[in-house]
């Protein structure tokens, strides 16, 4: 009987962790992009398509329409995150990168629609982080990094003397550096936004 209570209470605290530890593994920076275009609604029951030419899956669609003689008479707004019908637009295909918009009947008529669609994608899943250094055939220092930010990807090089000898912040879609330094030894230290403190810091040299 104790052992079934224990393996039950070690359950209970394994769903725990686990839950309280999920939001912070999921975490990660999203790069937005956006697609839009502008359009008289078509004939009631007509189905416009669009497809991403990126070929990225869609996380929304903001559908907005309005009374073309006078925007101000009627005007609105829905935002899908997932596939549905709200007023007077179905969308379909949220979370793939082809989105159907279908217009109910006697929606349209003198209406102007605005189209936002929007999708995004992680570019990390934790700090920045220096995975490899060597000395590349041209007797250069080369740098590789993991989990790159959407932006402000700092690396500051320091001689001994603490003088900084280099500094880049690298983009996200190529995290890899190719420094010329002379023969000695350096301090390297990365950054997000803060810079009185590194979020890596380590020592190079040759």
């Amino acid at each position: 009987m104790k052992k079934v209570v224990l393996a039950s209470l070690i359950s209970v605290i394994i769903i725990i962790l686990t839950l309280t530890i999920m939001p912070f593994a999921l975490n990660a920076d999203i790069e937005w992009k956006s697609s839009s275009e502008s359009y008289v609604i078509p004939g009631a029951g007509v189905t416009r398509n669009w497809s991403n030419p990126t070929g990225e899956n869609i996380n929304f669609v903001l559908v907005r329409y309005y009374y073309i003689p006078d925007p101000t008479q009627f005007d609105r707004s829905n935002l899908f995150t997932q596939d549905g019908t709200r007023f007077a637009v179905t969308v379909t295909g949220i979370g793939t990168p082809n989105i159907s918009i279908t217009w109910i009947p006697g929606s349209g008529d003198n209406h102007q629609a605005e189209v936002e669609y929007r999708w995004g994608r992680s570019i990390r899943t934790s700090e920045l982080v220096c995975n490899r250094v060597w000395i590349n055939e041209d007797n250069k220092f080369q740098l590789s990094f993991w989990y790159t930010y959407a932006d402000n990807n700092w690396v500051r090089i320091y001689d001994m003397d603490g003088n900084m000898v280099y500094e880049a912040d690298m983009p996200y879609d190529n995290p890899n550096l190719i420094v010329d330094l002379s023969n000695g030894m350096y301090t390297v230290k990365t950054f997000n936004v803060d810079f009185t403190t590194p979020i890596q810091t380590f020592i190079i040299g040759k």
